[in-house]
């Protein structure tokens, strides 16, 4: 989900359609939850579905980790960063299956306390490969639920 103002200043909530086709073929339907600061309807959000996925955007606020910002750090839409880390934090309190892509991952990872680097071609040199890397590495942390299962089990679990 993409936060953002393309046309007319409106933020618009979105969902890129291969995301939502993969979610239906395995049995689901994609639920686009609009951001809210009213914990009692983030409870109620999160009551009512399945599984959670947290998908690509800009760059979560460096603060989150104890770091000021990159030049090149883009930062999210903030409400859109306080609702993922809400919903996060609710997901895991309830063992729900969860998935994040990119940004999403990265969230994942520092809601849960870690850190990120925020621009990884200054590091070593800026070969590709540490890219992937590090985005393996903040993804460590949790073990995804296979999309298909989330129907018919919760098996979510810290990978420790």
């Amino acid at each position: 989900m993409d936060v953002g103002a393309p046309d007319e200043n409106r933020k618009v909530l979105e969902l890129p359609a291969d995301y939502a086709a993969r979610i239906f073929d395995a049995g689901g339907m994609a639920v686009l939850l609009p951001c809210t600061h009213d914990a009692g309807i983030r409870d109620e959000m999160i009551g009512s579905i399945d599984g959670l996925l947290v998908p690509g955007g800009c760059d979560l606020d460096p603060r989150l980790y104890g770091q000021a910002k990159h030049a090149a750090t883009r930062l999210t839409d903030k409400d859109r960063q306080d609702f993922d880390l809400a919903m996060l934090a609710l997901a895991e309190a309830r063992q729900l299956p969860t998935l994040g892509i990119c940004l999403g991952c990265q969230t994942m990872n520092v809601q849960r306390r870690g850190t990120l680097h925020q621009h990884l071609p200054e590091l070593q040199g800026g070969r590709s490969n540490i890219a992937r890397r590090a985005i393996a590495a903040t993804c460590t942390t949790w073990k995804f639920a296979p999309v298909r299962t989330w129907r018919r089990h919760c098996a979510w679990r810290n990978c420790r």
